[in-house]
């Protein structure tokens, strides 16, 4: 479940990237877009930092014990 819900994660955070450009690209624009902006970086970053706890425990173990790379 481990590869699973890296590719699940990696979705979600390719997500949240996506409105993080979206609101910088309008940033001069509007000014609530600076306060959208810098919550959706808050949220990026927050997850992404998750993110890297969540591989840092249990990929190493999981790719150890994979007797093949797993297919898309």
């Amino acid at each position: 479940p481990v590869i699973e819900d890296q590719r699940a994660d990696h979705l979600a955070i390719y997500s949240e990237r996506d409105g993080v450009e979206a609101s910088a690209k309008r940033i001069l624009e509007d000014e609530a877009v600076r306060v959208k902006l810098a919550g959706a970086l808050n949220a990026l970053a927050e997850h992404l930092l998750t993110q890297l706890d969540y591989e840092e425990i249990n990929l190493n173990p999981t790719l150890r014990r994979l007797a093949a790379w797993p297919q898309p």
